[in-house]
C-alpha cells in the first residue's frame, strides 16, 4: 500500500498582490492553490506575507487547511513551505542571506509511516549569475542527496540548448556565462553534480519552459531536485497552468512513498 505526497513549487509573483495586476489576485492564487490538493507546496515571493502580524500568511493557512514556515528576507521577497497537518514539522531552517537575493527555506517533516523527508523552497537570483551560482553552492551545504530530499525551487537558470542569440543584451547578461550568449548552466549543473536529479530532466515533455508573460526570453527557471532514491518513486513532473494570476507556471510530482 503506498501513501502518496503531492508536492507543488509555486513562483506567486509578488505575493499575489504587488504590481498593478487585478485587486483579487490574492484570492485567484489562493483558490488555484487549493486545487491542486497538495501535500506540501514551496512558495517563492511571498511578499507581504509577513506585514501586519503575518495576516496574509495566516489569510493562506486557514483557506489551504495548512501550516506555514517562511523565511523573513530584507528582499521581502520571502520564501515559504506550507504542509498539511497529515506531515508533522519537526526542524525548520532559514538559510543565511549574505549571498542571497531572495532567500530559501529548509522544512523536515515526518510522513504518515513516520518517513522522514528534508522538503526546500528557494529563489535565486534572477539577474546575476554569479551570484547564483554561489547560491546554489550554499544549497549544496544545507541540502543533502545522501537524505530522503525534495527541492522546489526558482533557479532563474537556462537550459544548455537555450538561444540568446538573439535577445537584449542585457537579458543575455542575466542568463549567460560573462562575456558570452552561452546559457550560464552552472548552478543547477553543481546541484547535479552533488547527486540531486532534476525530475522534469527524464522526460522531454517536461523540459518546456516555466516562465510566461513578456520576457524576451522563456526559460525553465521551475525545477524540482530529488534525491536518487527519492527520485526513483517521484512522478513525472507536471506544469500547472496558472491561468495568468502568476508570471510563472508551477510544479508538481507525486511522491509514491
Amino acid at each position: 500500500m503506498t501513501d502518496d505526497l503531492k508536492l507543488v513549487g509555486a513562483n506567486i509573483f509578488e505575493g499575489a498582490v504587488g504590481h498593478d495586476w487585478t485587486h483579487d489576485r490574492f484570492e485567484a492564487v489562493l483558490d488555484l492553490l487549493a486545487e491542486q490538493d497538495a501535500d506540501a507546496i514551496a512558495i517563492q515571493e511571498a511578499l507581504y506575507w509577513t506585514d501586519n502580524d503575518d495576516e496574509l500568511l495566516k489569510r493562506a493557512e486557514k483557506r489551504l487547511g495548512m501550516h506555514g514556515f517562511i523565511a523573513r528576507e530584507g528582499s521581502d521577497l520571502h520564501p515559504a513551505i506550507l504542509v498539511k497537518p497529515r506531515l508533522r514539522i519537526t526542524r525548520t531552517e532559514h538559510l543565511p542571506t549574505n549571498v542571497w537575493r531572495h532567500g530559501a527555506v529548509l522544512v523536515v517533516v515526518e510522513t504518515p509511516g513516520d518517513r522522514r523527508l528534508t522538503l526546500g523552497s528557494a529563489h535565486l537570483s534572477v539577474g546575476s549569475p554569479a551570484q547564483r551560482f554561489l547560491e546554489a553552492e550554499q544549497l549544496t551545504s544545507y541540502f543533502k542527496p545522501e537524505e530522503p530530499t525534495v527541492l522546489l525551487l526558482d533557479s532563474n537558470n537556462a537550459e544548455w540548448d537555450t538561444e540568446l542569440g538573439h535577445v537584449p543584451q542585457m537579458v543575455a547578461s542575466m542568463l549567460a556565462l560573462p562575456g558570452t550568449r552561452t546559457p550560464d548552466t552552472r548552478p543547477i549543473d553543481r546541484l547535479i553534480e552533488r547527486g540531486f536529479v532534476d525530475l522534469a530532466a527524464r522526460t522531454e515533455h517536461t523540459r518546456l519552459p516555466t516562465t510566461a508573460g513578456t520576457r524576451a526570453v522563456h526559460v525553465r527557471a521551475d525545477r524540482i531536485l530529488a534525491d536518487p532514491e527519492t527520485a526513483v518513486v517521484a512522478g513525472d513532473v507536471e506544469l500547472i497552468d496558472t491561468r495568468g494570476v502568476s508570471d510563472h507556471l508551477w510544479t508538481s510530482t507525486v511522491l509514491s512513498l
